[in-house]
């Protein structure tokens, strides 16, 4: 009987409980199946099962392929990894010697999350190789797919992401708002708060426009809201807290700018230096002597509300500002723009100020993805704020490339990144316009090095990114499928899955995505060792970054022969360093034996030192004045939407939600034939919605706009708000790509895709 081998492996995906251990069983140099890993808490989702059948799906890309024909037309004929390497890299040089580096661009997104190569150390694989030959625009640098609108909107509210929340254990009220943790984050969510509810009584609401599997599985309370509508429901709970006292005044008082002194001339904070003072201290209003003082003058009692003129300026306390601000969104006014009911937007409200302490989870709200996102975003962190549910922000290196901060990514970050020469940025969702449209960015582009993503399939406006791909003079995509993008390249070249690959990433049993939400678990290092051979002649991500260096002349800037090799080099390096003393007795035998191991790292600090200018949470942001935006949440209508765009409206009355899906990790997965057995795509829509269009479960139907149209089945429920219909996003093309009928509008200064504000109609196919 063929002996079989126990081999510690991982699925890292880009989802939202990455990563997940398992143990692949290997007989004779085959991988027949998948165990979970005995020391993984959580139990993996079905994405993960599938790997071992995905190892061998028959549309894996086995060899290099070169186009013959034009652009999209499928035609290719299988060339060497020499001979694609050279084609790679003399056009990669012609490029450059014709237009410059500035033409180039980098595209490696987050697919994967193991390193070396993927989403934790893109700049220290490929973006290093590039920076190293002269640069290139990198387009992960600037704007998100994702959650950019949340994380620029945090970044300039409380000068970090690592915010920390009250354990679930100590909550009595969670909001789940704008996401659907049960079905996108698995591992994170449903058992650790089904045990709160159980054990502690943990309350929890749901606000979404439809009824996911979150509200069907955990909520006490739900509320349909309409889309792109967050802000005013935010700004109307704002009013409630601040009218009836409802919030902690010492974390005002100390905690926040909300006492400053706004100059009502230009909308500035009031200086010391302003009236004739030395500094450039911020001013508050001295209740006690009635005069304006640095805020830290010894004695001092702010006063947080008033008018006052000092010499010659007039001047308002933040909190003041505030009051104005929400004081007409009355319970009736925001009632009217998302829907819910007053009553029930009031007695919420109340609840954040009486209860113990509250979560707005997930901390990366999809309502970050509409129109002007990203004053949703801080105005629910805000409330959040104001009601307990920030207790301050964790002590953490402030490297998005090490959220865990075990060490390693840190390590390797600090000693192998080189800075880009090229310092021109595109926003990611602006890719085709960049192109097509050169002096909105002030662009050249001609070249696009492409991995771990899928612009044609996840990029909003689907055709406009067709039509820029086909005027590029080189294309180059490495995949393991011939995806939607990969019909577009000049040289399309084969990845290797999880299991043919050695891989690290710093975790924990919850994975990075709820880090913030339960920072007291422990931290640990997944391994995924190399089960069995690349098949074909596919190659991983650091091998076919190596092999491009080699060509551009390059070789000794990747010394390392391969993933493992690089992998034990840089733990060596982290264990050298003193920050890291947790790390010494980990080593590559350990990694490959255990597959997890617990790194004795102590929980991070909490404090209050926001890394801001004012070194507290930014009620009131400055720099977005200078930026044209405004300096308090406010509430817009959704571009697309009744009222953003009435005309628009008549013609398309139904409002488009792109939700994410549990069977997919984005367009990851699309094609697992196991996993496509689950689910049928689908359109859900109300019945109210379907009755005048004469349609019925089940039926055929044509979603369209202007942009295009897609045809799925309709499911018709009670499961989503009339007016409003939903299409999972990442569905392959020959399903029903639903970025067909997306717009390409980004958000504010986050710059992120506007997936889930869309105007569509419904016809009976």
């Amino acid at each position: 009987m063929p002996e079989e081998k126990l081999v510690n492996v991982f699925c890292g995906p880009h989802c939202g409980a990455y990563v997940c251990e398992f143990q692949a069983v290997v007989k004779e140099g085959k991988v027949e199946n998948l165990r979970i890993h005995p020391k993984t808490k959580h139990p993996p989702c079905a994405v993960g099962w599938t790997n071992a059948k995905r190892l061998y799906h028959p549309d894996r890309l086995l060899y290099p392929l070169k186009r013959v024909g034009e652009r999209g037309d499928g035609k290719w004929e299988r060339i060497s990894w020499d001979e694609a390497m050279d084609y790679v890299a003399k056009g990669l040089t012609e490029v450059k010697q014709k237009y410059g580096n500035e033409s180039i661009v980098l595209y490696s997104y987050v697919a994967h999350h193991g390193s070396p190569g993927g989403a934790a150390d893109r700049s220290v694989t490929p973006l290093r190789l590039f920076n190293l030959w002269g640069g290139c625009i990198h387009l992960f640098d600037r704007g998100n797919l994702c959650a950019a609108a949340y994380w620029q909107s945090m970044r300039r509210f409380t000068g970090t992401i690592h915010l920390a929340r009250p354990l679930p254990k100590d909550t009595e009220l969670m909001v789940i708002w704008s996401s659907n943790p049960v079905a996108t984050s698995r591992r994170i969510t449903p058992r650790t708060i089904m045990e709160s509810k159980e054990q502690y009584g943990l309350k929890v609401v749901v606000i979404d426009p439809q009824f996911t599997e979150t509200a069907a599985l955990l909520a006490d309370e739900y509320l349909p809201i309409r889309p792109g509508t967050d802000a005013a429901l935010a700004l109307a709970w704002l009013r409630v807290i601040i009218a009836e006292g409802l919030y902690k005044k010492d974390v005002v008082l100390n905690h926040t700018n909300a006492l400053f002194l706004v100059r009502s001339d230009n909308g500035k904070m009031l200086r010391e230096k302003d009236v004739g003072g030395p500094s450039d201290k911020y001013m508050v209003w001295d209740a006690k002597t009635q005069q304006a003082r640095t805020f830290d003058t010894a004695g001092v009692e702010p006063a947080l509300t008033g008018s006052q003129t000092v010499k010659g300026i007039t001047v308002k306390p933040v909190w003041q500002r505030l009051i104005e601000l929400v004081e007409p969104w009355t319970a009736a006014k925001a009632a009217e723009a998302t829907g819910l009911p007053a009553e029930s937007i009031v007695n919420l409200a109340r609840e954040f100020g009486r209860k113990k302490s509250k979560i707005q989870f997930f901390p990366i709200p999809r309502f970050n993805t509409t129109s002007y996102g990203e004053y949703a975003s801080i105005a629910s962190e805000m409330i959040n704020v104001l009601s307990g549910g920030i207790i301050g922000r964790m002590v953490m290196r402030e490297n998005p490339h090490a959220h865990i901060d075990v060490g390693f990514h840190a390590t390797h970050f600090d000693t192998q990144v080189v800075p880009n020469p090229v310092s021109k940025k595109v926003p990611v969702g602006h890719l085709a316009e960049a192109i097509l449209n050169p002096k909105r960015y002030g662009t050249n582009i001609k070249a696009l090095y492409l991995f771990r993503a899928n612009p044609v399939n996840q990029h909003a406006s689907t055709q406009k990114t067709i039509e820029a791909l086909k005027k590029l003079d080189l294309v180059v995509v490495a995949d393991l499928f011939m995806s939607a993008t990969a019909q577009y390249a000049d040289i399309v070249l084969p990845a290797c899955t999880y299991l043919e690959r050695s891989s690290i990433r710093e975790a924990s049993p919850v994975g990075v995505g709820g880090w913030t939400i339960y920072y007291d678990l422990p931290r640990q290092l997944y391994y995924c060792d190399k089960a069995v051979e690349p098949l074909g002649e596919s190659k991983d991500d650091y091998d076919i970054t190596r092999l491009l260096a080699q060509k551009l002349g390059m070789g000794q800037d990747y010394p390392w022969r391969n993933a493992e090799e690089w992998i034990a080099d840089n733990l060596e390096k982290a264990k050298e360093n003193p920050k890291y003393p947790w790390l010494k007795d980990v080593t590559i035998d350990r990694l490959k034996r255990e597959g997890i191991v617990d790194v004795p790292i102590p929980t991070p600090p909490i404090d209050w030192n926001m890394p801001t200018p004012s070194g507290r949470v930014e009620f009131y942001n400055e720099e977005l004045i200078d930026m044209g935006y405004e300096p308090l949440p406010v509430y817009l209508p959704p571009r697309e939407s009744p009222e953003g765009s009435p005309e628009l409206y008549k013609k398309y009355p139904l409002q488009l939600l792109t939700s994410k899906f549990k069977l997919r990790p984005n367009s990851s997965y699309g094609n697992q034939p196991e996993l496509r057995e689950m689910y049928t795509p689908d359109v859900l829509m109300n019945p109210e919605d379907a009755a005048p269009r004469g349609i019925k479960d089940g039926d055929k139907v044509t979603v369209f706009n202007d942009r295009g149209q897609i045809h799925l089945k309709a499911s018709v429920k009670e499961a989503i708000r009339p007016g409003v219909v939903r299409i999972y996003q990442g569905q392959w093309p020959a399903d029903g790509n639903v970025n067909l009928l997306s717009s390409d509008e980004l958000t504010l200064y986050g710059e992120n895709p506007t997936y889930n504000t869309g105007l569509v109609n419904i016809r009976k196919a």
